[in-house]
């Protein structure tokens, strides 16, 4: 978490700050507030806010890091060092090595998570910064003097030959990912938490399967074949879909033409038409052929709400811009 109080060196506000934290674990009856790996909300929430507030805390704060390795003792959680045969090395945040004397449980944590571990010297508490320290990442007028800086910490990185340095802290993860990439150390960031998740363990489970018995649905216009006639894509597909949920099986024609064509061909339940479509109508087509009368008898089909537009009618020609031919005397929506 950020507490511009830390930030600003403004001991009142960090102080409010942190009593917010405080508050809502309350609130919410926590017994033990977990910090991620965070060197600045370490710092400010762990070490520096309960004095700042000057008031008691009555929970258990811990860094993630802490968390963590009391799950491998307890075997709440099992790991493997050998998924992360890589050579890495440890920085020190300076929140957290510095000001809090938190360095030896990560180191702890670390040797049971990789096969390599190199350290960087000096290390801990005399641990060159990240170079993104003191709100120097903050104000970006200062980069090139904190890069050119950097040569210090970039040659102690160097030194340890190895490709990953770990870190507890994202402003260190910051700052060590610009040392390495203005002086092309080929290195790569990342954080316990990270390590931690690729070296777990996790038995199979055992899949005992369950048949499971669903029942058979009669869909409302299963067993129609249904024409859907309009000169507009997006129309037919959206019927189309609307139809076919409801168990129809449905054919499409973008003309009057094509549509008298797949008529006298699919002698369909149904037919929907778009009544005002480029040249000839559709229902022009239709109601002038012989197709309607050489139809079978129709069954009744009661259509889907998402189809209806308000109004109803019995016969050809309807007084709506889509007609529809089912059951020539069966009210339906349009």
């Amino acid at each position: 978490m950020t507490n511009f109080g830390l930030f600003s060196g403004d001991d009142e506000l960090g102080g409010a700050v942190a009593q917010r934290v405080y508050e809502k674990v309350i609130e919410l009856r926590g017994k033990k507030l977990v910090l991620s790996e965070c060197g600045h909300g370490y710092r400010s929430t762990r070490c520096e806010g309960p004095n700042w507030s000057g008031n008691g805390v009555p929970f258990v704060i811990e860094s993630s890091v802490l968390t963590m390795l009391r799950y491998i003792k307890e075997d709440r959680i099992r790991v493997d060092k050998e998924k992360n045969r890589h050579m890495v090395t440890f920085h020190d945040s300076c929140n957290n090595a510095r000001s809090c004397g938190f360095y030896e449980e990560p180191r702890e944590l670390l040797n049971l998570l990789v096969t390599d571990f190199r350290e960087m010297y000096p290390n801990r508490a005399e641990n060159f910064c990240c170079t993104g320290g003191g709100g120097a990442m903050s104000m970006s007028e200062y980069t090139p003097q904190r890069l050119k800086s950097a040569i210090i910490k970039a040659d102690q990185l160097k030194a340890t030959g190895a490709k990953t340095v770990v870190t507890s802290c994202h402003n260190c993860v910051d700052g060590l990912t610009d040392v390495i990439r203005h002086y092309k150390l080929g290195m790569k960031v990342t954080q316990l938490v990270n390590l931690t998740a690729n070296a777990l363990v996790i038995p199979a489970r055992v899949v005992v399967p369950v048949e499971v018995q669903i029942p058979f649905v009669t869909m409302p216009l299963q067993g129609f074949k249904i024409l859907v006639v309009d000169d507009e894509p997006d129309i037919l597909t959206f019927l189309a879909a609307v139809l076919e949920d409801q168990g129809a099986t449905v054919i499409q024609a973008a003309d009057g033409e094509h549509a008298v064509a797949l008529t006298i061909q699919e002698k369909p339940d149904l037919v929907t038409l778009d009544l005002s479509m480029p040249g000839k109508m559709a229902d022009t087509y239709l109601r002038r052929s012989e197709i309607i009368r050489r139809l079978p008898p129709q069954k009744s089909v009661s259509l889907p709400e998402s189809l209806s537009c308000g109004g109803s009618f019995t016969s050809v020609p309807s007084p709506h811009r889509r007609g529809t031919w089912i059951n020539r005397s069966t009210k339906i929506p349009c």
